[in-house]
């Protein structure tokens, strides 16, 4: 019997659209004058892995996600305003860039004494917690699934400096810090805000 095989995920990443990505975004934020390689190779490839961190992903990924990072990163060029959302099954979140910044949504687990806690700090009963922010619950007791979202904001280093001058890149130095942490209102829940709740410490 043969060895029969199907392909069914495959990553794609194409080098260029990154490369002129990173590029554009270096020289905005006064890294380079004009060209990725004008400091060297070592530089330019500090330049693309600073690049994704400024768009909070792994180093060189491949996907939707690169692809959502690239798109971004040209629809700054334009006079508008964009936003991109960008879906991971393999990090299994729901990634938002516009010109706020970038955020991440995510499915997680709370217990009933979080959400009841988390209420209680906002004015709210365990049970208008559960109706306006539980995705789904399995029963009294049980832990219940909850839409979370952390928000990132840039540091000094990812942001175009005050004089204008050209600088250089420190890989050591953070250009993402996290913004904020909530647990969001249900699709379609317009009455209720978002709940302050901590679970990433930086």
């Amino acid at each position: 019997d043969r060895n029969r095989y199907g392909l069914s995920h495959f990553h794609v990443r194409i080098d260029w659209p990154i490369a002129d990505a990173a590029e554009d975004l270096a020289r905005h934020l006064r890294y380079i004058s004009k060209d990725i390689h004008e400091r060297g190779d070592k530089y330019a490839e500090d330049i693309q892995k600073k690049f994704f961190e400024y768009y909070c992903l792994p180093v060189m990924i491949g996907g939707r996600r690169t692809a959502a990072i690239v798109a971004a990163q040209y629809l700054k060029r334009l006079p508008c305003i964009s936003t991109v959302y960008a879906g991971s099954s393999e990090s299994r979140t729901l990634i938002r860039i516009s010109e706020r910044g970038v955020s991440k949504a995510v499915l997680m687990r709370f217990s009933e004494k979080e959400l009841e806690q988390t209420g209680r700090e906002n004015g709210l009963t365990l049970r208008a917690v559960k109706r306006n922010y539980v995705v789904e619950n399995n029963g009294s007791g049980k832990d219940c699934l909850c839409i979370f979202q952390a928000t990132y904001d840039y540091t000094v280093h990812s942001r175009p400096p005050e004089d204008g001058k050209l600088r250089e890149i420190k890989p050591d130095l953070s250009w993402q810090s996290v913004g904020g942490q909530h647990i969001l209102p249900l699709p379609g829940v317009y009455r209720y805000p978002p709940l302050p709740f901590n679970v990433i410490y930086s």
